[in-house]
Protein backbone atom coordinates (compact mmCIF):
# COMPACT_ATOMS: atom_id res chain seq x y z
CA UNK A 1 0.00 0.00 0.00
CA UNK A 2 1.38 3.51 -0.61
CA UNK A 3 1.96 5.94 1.84
CA UNK A 4 0.69 9.69 1.38
CA UNK A 5 4.21 10.88 0.83
CA UNK A 6 5.24 8.49 -1.95
CA UNK A 7 1.86 8.86 -3.94
CA UNK A 8 3.10 12.80 -3.37
CA UNK A 9 6.33 12.25 -4.76
CA UNK A 10 4.62 10.14 -7.42
CA UNK A 11 2.48 12.95 -8.74
CA UNK A 12 5.25 15.80 -8.19
CA UNK A 13 7.05 13.71 -10.74
CA UNK A 14 4.28 13.48 -13.36
CA UNK A 15 2.73 9.87 -12.29
CA UNK A 16 -0.68 9.78 -11.67
CA UNK A 17 -3.28 6.55 -11.22
CA UNK A 18 -5.88 6.32 -13.69
CA UNK A 19 -9.15 4.05 -14.57
CA UNK A 20 -8.94 2.35 -18.04
CA UNK A 21 -11.39 4.18 -19.77
CA UNK A 22 -9.78 7.73 -18.01
CA UNK A 23 -6.81 6.94 -19.96
CA UNK A 24 -8.44 5.80 -23.28
CA UNK A 25 -10.45 9.30 -22.68
CA UNK A 26 -7.37 10.71 -22.29
CA UNK A 27 -5.66 9.28 -25.44
CA UNK A 28 -8.80 10.00 -27.72
CA UNK A 29 -8.80 13.89 -26.22
CA UNK A 30 -5.86 14.82 -24.84
CA UNK A 31 -3.00 16.43 -27.01
CA UNK A 32 -5.53 17.65 -29.73
CA UNK A 33 -2.14 18.71 -31.88
CA UNK A 34 -0.44 15.74 -31.60
CA UNK A 35 -3.27 13.47 -32.32
CA UNK A 36 -4.32 16.00 -35.17
CA UNK A 37 -0.19 15.65 -36.30
CA UNK A 38 -0.39 11.74 -36.27
CA UNK A 39 -3.78 11.47 -38.26
CA UNK A 40 -1.89 13.72 -40.68
CA UNK A 41 0.99 11.40 -41.06
CA UNK A 42 -1.58 8.48 -41.47
CA UNK A 43 -3.22 10.24 -44.29
CA UNK A 44 0.11 10.68 -45.86
CA UNK A 45 1.26 6.86 -45.81
CA UNK A 46 -1.89 6.21 -47.27
CA UNK A 47 -1.92 8.79 -49.88
CA UNK A 48 1.69 6.36 -50.67
CA UNK A 49 0.38 3.34 -50.16
CA UNK A 50 -3.45 2.76 -49.98
CA UNK A 51 -3.00 -1.13 -49.45
CA UNK A 52 -0.32 -0.06 -46.00
CA UNK A 53 -1.27 -2.01 -43.20
CA UNK A 54 -2.06 -1.01 -39.41
CA UNK A 55 1.22 -2.68 -38.54
CA UNK A 56 3.15 -0.83 -40.83
CA UNK A 57 1.65 2.21 -39.92
CA UNK A 58 2.71 1.67 -36.30
CA UNK A 59 6.13 0.67 -37.34
CA UNK A 60 6.62 3.78 -39.61
CA UNK A 61 5.22 6.05 -37.24
CA UNK A 62 6.80 5.16 -34.21
CA UNK A 63 3.70 4.41 -32.00
CA UNK A 64 1.19 1.20 -30.94
CA UNK A 65 -0.62 -0.46 -33.15
CA UNK A 66 -3.60 0.34 -30.82
CA UNK A 67 -3.01 4.15 -31.43
CA UNK A 68 -3.00 3.37 -35.31
CA UNK A 69 -6.67 1.24 -34.72
CA UNK A 70 -7.72 4.17 -33.12
CA UNK A 71 -6.80 6.86 -35.17
CA UNK A 72 -8.27 5.22 -38.16
CA UNK A 73 -11.28 4.74 -36.21
CA UNK A 74 -11.39 8.78 -35.46
CA UNK A 75 -10.34 9.37 -39.32
CA UNK A 76 -13.47 6.81 -40.81
CA UNK A 77 -15.65 8.23 -38.20
CA UNK A 78 -15.18 11.47 -39.39
CA UNK A 79 -16.20 10.58 -42.82
CA UNK A 80 -12.25 11.60 -44.17
CA UNK A 81 -11.08 7.64 -44.43
CA UNK A 82 -12.79 4.84 -45.93
CA UNK A 83 -12.02 0.90 -45.84
CA UNK A 84 -12.50 -1.19 -49.02
CA UNK A 85 -12.73 -4.52 -48.94
CA UNK A 86 -11.21 -7.57 -46.83
CA UNK A 87 -8.71 -6.70 -43.94
CA UNK A 88 -6.49 -8.89 -46.03
CA UNK A 89 -6.57 -7.94 -49.85
CA UNK A 90 -8.39 -4.59 -49.63
CA UNK A 91 -7.76 -0.77 -49.01
CA UNK A 92 -8.18 2.61 -47.76
CA UNK A 93 -9.09 5.32 -49.38
CA UNK A 94 -9.16 8.94 -48.24
CA UNK A 95 -12.57 10.83 -49.22
CA UNK A 96 -13.10 13.29 -52.10
CA UNK A 97 -12.93 16.67 -50.74
CA UNK A 98 -10.11 16.72 -47.78
CA UNK A 99 -6.88 18.61 -48.64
Amino acid sequence: MENAQTADARQQRGHIKMKKEEFEFALLEGEGETREKTSEKIIALIKQDSEISAEKLSRELGISSRAVEMQLAKLKEKGILKRIGPDKGGYREIMKGYK
